[in-house]
């Protein structure tokens, strides 16, 4: 976090809120994109955890590694043509043309 100390956080934001926890609530199909260098939290611990759990259950779940970029990649420069590619392919498939 020490890159983004300019962000004013707010910790009362998370509190109740437990990802792993709430996987278990999911029924729908879903796409976990994550940036290969993640600095905000861990894929291990967090998205890649939460894909586990969810294809545990059954429920169609994809994992993609969007590679080279950070958290932030994915909304701009490298990573944005890929993340938007796969989600318009993910709804294409589970909600129709």
């Amino acid at each position: 976090m020490a890159s983004y100390a300019q962000m004013r956080a707010n910790p009362a934001k998370g509190i109740g809120y437990n990802a792993i926890e709430a996987a278990s609530k999911i029924t729908a199909p879903m796409l976990i994109t994550v940036a290969e260098k993640e600095e905000l939290m861990s894929n291990d611990e967090n998205g890649k955890k939460v894909f586990e759990l969810v294809q545990k259950a059954g429920i169609p779940c994809e994992y993609h590694v969007l590679p080279g970029i950070g958290h932030y990649g994915v909304y701009k420069g490298p990573g944005f043509a890929e993340a938007s590619r796969l989600a318009v392919d993910w709804f294409r498939r589970h909600l129709g043309s």
